[in-house]
Formats: C-alpha cells, structure tokens, sequence
C-alpha cells in the first residue's frame, strides 16, 4: 500500500471526522464483454461525473477509486505510478476507455470470486493503511461488479461474511456499507459482509446490497442510463 499517496482534506470541526469512501468495481473485461462495453462504459462513466458533483457539496467526503479486471485471472488495473487506487474520476475513466479484452472460458463461467476477492482485499488494505495515517478519519467501503458471466459452476453463493484475519487471504474483511451487483441474470449472488459505517453487522435500508440482471441494465435507453447513474450515485454518496 505504500505506493498510494494519501491526501488529507480539512476537518471541518473538532467533532467531525473526514469521510473516506473507497468505491471498488470489479469489472469483465474477457473478450465477449468487449462486445457490450460501450454502454456499460456510458454509465459508469455518468456514475463517476454524478459521484464528482456530489462530493463537491461535501466538504468532508474523499472518494478513491480501485478497479479490478477480470481476463483468465483477476487483476488490479495501474493508475500513474503504478497505483491501485485514485481519487481522480477523470483518471480513472481515461484508463477505463482503454483496457484490453481478451481471455474467458468457453462456457461463460468465470472466476468472479477470485476477481471479487481481489477488489475486498485492496479496498481492505487501503482503508487501512488511510485509518492508521489519520485517525480523524472515518471510512466506508463500498463495491460495483459489472460481468455478463456466471461464476464458476457451485460458487454463484459464495461466502465473503467473515472478518478473522487470514480468512480469504493476507487481509482482515472489514466489511462494504454497500454493494452493487450486476451479471448475467443477476444470478451472481455472493454472501457479502454488509456493515453499518461503524463496521458493525447491520440490517437496514441504507447498508445493502443489491443484485442486477445486467441485460436489465442494457436494455436502457440513454436517458434511462442517466437516472441509474444517479441513482447509484445518490445511494453511493448517502451510505459513506
């Protein structure tokens, strides 16, 4: 985590902490998704210029951004520097219009849980490294994975609800005050750790995660793309 420079924003009052969102997207990027792309680029794209304006109405709200790619194998995209994070969304959308598709299996499953597994890890350690840094911060995790796949046959259910260190890997599971799913069918459903913004588990109408058929998502005229892009980034905004 050291590669990724930390910039702190001003507290407004004694009492109040900063607010640190970390919005991860785990994103398909084998060559089949190549062919839908183009729209799903449209509304991530309006999604980023929504979270944009929105926390400029928030004086003490930092967003950063991970993207984790799927080809064979997971992988975390590089932003200048070589970092797995950035708080520009200008950045980030330049990179997202140039990414390379290409691998997938022949039957459409897909290793969704290691590319999954990857993004709870880096928006893990990355929030950790933000809370030791400073601790007047108060951070919120939250993640958008976008697939036309299926997860590999026995693993759409699998389970990312514990938070012992070492569990799924060398980091502790903190937990997503949000999560955003979008495959095909929305039958990709994994069991996610769904906290409240002081990292307890929660059930409430804030701190949730929703499941999204994705060809719902390609059936949207442009206009109808715009409102989800808001409305996801309304919601985003008002669960950190």
């Amino acid at each position: 985590m050291g590669d990724n420079k930390i910039i702190h924003t001003k507290v407004i009052s004694g009492e109040n902490k900063t607010k640190a969102l970390v919005l991860g997207v785990v994103l398909d990027a084998t060559l089949s998704f190549s062919v839908v792309y183009g729209q799903i680029y449209y509304l991530i794209e309006h999604l980023l210029i929504n979270l944009k304006t929105l926390k400029k109405d928030k004086c003490d709200i930092d967003i950063s951004y991970s993207v984790v790619l799927l080809h064979d194998k997971p992988e975390n995209m590089r932003f200048s520097g070589k970092r797995s994070i950035s708080r520009d969304e200008d950045e980030v959308l330049r990179s997202l219009a140039d990414i390379s598709f290409y691998g997938g299996s022949d039957d459409g499953h897909e290793e969704l849980n290691s590319a999954l597994n990857l993004q709870l890890k880096t928006i893990n350690q990355y929030m950790d490294y933000v809370c030791k840094q400073d601790k007047n911060v108060s951070g919120s995790q939250q993640i958008i994975i976008l697939t036309d796949s299926a997860a590999v046959l026995g693993k759409a259910f699998q389970d990312f609800t514990q938070n012992e260190p070492g569990v799924y890997g060398d980091y502790t599971n903190h937990g997503l005050q949000q999560a955003f799913i979008i495959s095909n069918g929305g039958d990709y459903m994994p069991q996610l750790r769904i906290v409240n913004s002081e990292y307890s588990l929660t059930e409430n109408n804030v701190n949730t995660c929703s499941y999204y058929d994705i060809q719902d998502i390609l059936d949207k005229d442009e206009e109808e793309t715009l409102i989800m892009a808001e409305m996801l980034a309304k919601k985003i905004i008002q669960s950190a």
